[in-house]
């Protein structure tokens, strides 16, 4: 199997370094009108339908306004309500931001290997849960029986979508068509695309409709140089516990924590501590079976003359007892390094929504002379 893995993954790769030669296109849809998916609970009205071919019915773009999420998350901790009034550059990078990946490209390597990527049906196979995610940068990052997947947004399938906000913008288009060539290995046979619509990872639709789309996504991008898409989907799923490691070392300067790394999901000091320190368990109880082989060897008769093995033993309960104590202060220097950087994000947080407050107010509120 690692065999064939590794044929497809060369293959790949000379397939594209051969093309990436060629001289960058305007940026487009990849895919044509034709291939626009029409969910079910979306199809157009009699009236929409006029003019439009019976055999591929495009949705309208007023249409897609209404996929959108009612509000998302900024950076800075705000919401801001989805609108097609709103800023929708400012959503779409929000939904399709990568750069944290981004900024530890060249160190990738060391939580995943590139195109590497399994179909859903795999990871059943693999006894693996998927676990749906809004954030783009935790798409396919897995952790023990754990893989974390984005549901499919329905606005990548609208061909106009794409041609009024995403193909203005390299940086955006990039990111879709890397995300859309995720879909096209995670749902590729009709098994995975019974998965996918039972976990609402892609709108309700026909097979036939989603292996047309998906078919031309995957000819448009073959097609392309590496380049074409996002540097983070040249590389198929990460390692979440590496990215953690990789991200308090590495990460971006705004994002560096020791505590906290790429992903932290930890919502309670009891669940912190079982991960973090539940192999001690493990250790004291070897300890334990080792001290009471001890015992029993000082109590032989070919043992109990042993200088050696009295010294070693000595050596090892001196370690067994100080053992204990060094995990108990360094359990208790945890806590409270975890304990006093929680209070200060919280306080800064605070801090920072009350100013914004603030100033949000001053604007509103009109000056005596403009009363």
């Amino acid at each position: 199997m690692g065999f064939v893995n590794n044929s497809m993954e060369s293959s790949i790769y000379h397939l594209r370094s051969r093309q990436a030669q060629e001289a960058p296109d305007t940026l487009e849809p990849p895919f044509s009108a034709s291939s626009s998916l029409t969910p079910i609970n979306h199809q157009p009205t009699p009236d929409q339908s006029k003019g439009r071919s019976h055999t591929s019915i495009v949705p309208l773009l007023s249409d897609c306004h209404e996929l959108l999420p009612t509000a998302h998350y900024t950076e800075a901790g705000g919401v801001i309500a989805c609108t097609p009034e709103d800023d929708m550059s400012m959503f779409l990078h929000h939904d399709l931001d990568v750069t944290r990946l981004n900024y530890i490209h060249k160190k990738l390597w060391m939580a995943g290997r590139s195109w590497n990527y399994y179909a859903l049906h795999r990871q059943k196979m693999m006894k693996r849960e998927v676990v749906l995610t809004e954030q783009a940068d935790l798409h396919l990052t897995w952790s023990a029986s754990t893989v974390f997947v984005k549901p499919f947004p329905q606005y990548l399938g609208h061909h106009d979508f794409w041609t009024a906000h995403l193909c203005h913008q390299k940086e955006l288009h990039g990111a879709a068509c890397g995300f859309l060539y995720s879909y096209t290995w995670l749902v590729s046979h009709e098994s995975d695309f019974a998965i996918a619509q039972s976990l609402n990872l892609i709108p309700r639709m026909k097979w036939t409709q989603w292996r047309a789309y998906i078919q031309d996504v995957r000819r448009t991008i073959d097609r392309k140089p590496p380049e074409y898409i996002n540097p983070r989907y040249q590389f198929g799923e990460l390692r979440l516990r590496r990215l953690n490691w990789l991200y308090r070392f590495f990460g971006r300067p705004q994002d560096r924590s020791l505590i906290r790394g790429y992903f932290y999901n930890y919502r309670t000091y009891s669940s912190f501590f079982v991960r973090r320190f539940a192999w001690l368990f493990a250790f004291f109880a070897y300890v334990t079976i080792v001290l009471t082989a001890m015992q029993v060897g000082l109590a032989t008769q070919r043992l109990q003359p042993s200088q050696s093995f009295q010294d070693a033993s000595y050596g090892f309960v001196v370690f067994s007892i100080a053992a204990p104590l060094v995990a108990v202060v360094t359990a208790a220097v945890t806590f409270f390094i975890a304990l006093l950087y929680n209070l200060a994000d919280t306080l800064s947080t605070r801090r920072h929504q009350e100013k914004k407050t603030f100033v949000q107010r001053k604007i509103r509120t009109p000056s005596i002379g403009d009363a």
